[in-house]
């Protein structure tokens, strides 16, 4: 052909290793023959970092078990991992270009536009406990991260959300506070005090009941 365009990567003395990009046309004779290349290289040495780190970063969001969702500042989602699909039930398919209140229940649909305003001011949130939906019906309770997300020239153009799923911790502590309620009517009913010391801090607990006694 007449034009050409390839990259390659070379050591260099000083720097490591480069990239560049060269493209060019191969000049002919009056005759149609090949006489020479003339050709322009360029440096694209931070370009090939910028996407190495880039395809890191998003095989990590993709193999996390966290569920890690974008969306513009429209509220619609972009991007959805497979940490999302298996919080939320549903397929990255599915929602991206949905708006993010799909996920929200009904009682709670104030909460984005007020996380919105956060976003667009430039703040970040950090560890937001709240519910929401799944394709099933079922709502979930979650902690969410979420943090501005912005473009080459610093504007935010949108948001990402961590969402972790928090039911077994908040299971587990409303079974934990029913168990000490029951355990304090249990021996409030009985008028039996517990009490508890270490002796290394020499720190001593005593139970409501246990003062009364």
């Amino acid at each position: 052909g007449t034009e050409f365009s390839f990259e390659y990567r070379f050591p260099h003395p000083i720097s490591g290793e480069r990239w560049l990009a060269a493209t060019g046309r191969v000049v002919r004779d009056a005759e149609g023959r090949p006489t020479r290349l003339i050709g322009v290289n360029s440096d694209m040495t931070e370009r090939k970092h910028f996407e190495s780190a880039r395809a890191q970063l998003a095989a990590i969001v993709e193999s996390s078990d966290d569920a890690i969702v974008s969306m513009d500042l429209a509220g619609f989602i972009t991007s959805w991992n497979r940490g999302a699909e298996r919080l939320y039930g549903y397929q990255a398919a599915e929602m991206i270009g949905c708006p993010v209140t799909a996920l929200i229940p009904d009682e709670r649909r104030e909460e984005n536009q007020g996380i919105l305003e956060r976003i667009m001011k430039g703040e970040s949130i950090d560890s937001y406990e709240t519910r929401r939906r799944r394709k099933d019906g079922g709502d979930i309770d979650v902690a969410l991260t979420i943090s501005p997300i912005k473009n080459d020239q610093g504007t935010i153009i949108g948001a990402s959300k961590i969402a972790r799923d928090i039911s077994v911790r908040l299971a587990a502590q409303e079974t934990l506070s029913r168990s000490e309620e029951q355990l304090r009517l249990a021996q409030s009913a009985a008028h039996v005090g517990i009490w508890d010391w270490d002796p290394h801090t020499n720190r001593l607990f005593w139970t409501a009941e246990m003062l009364k006694l």
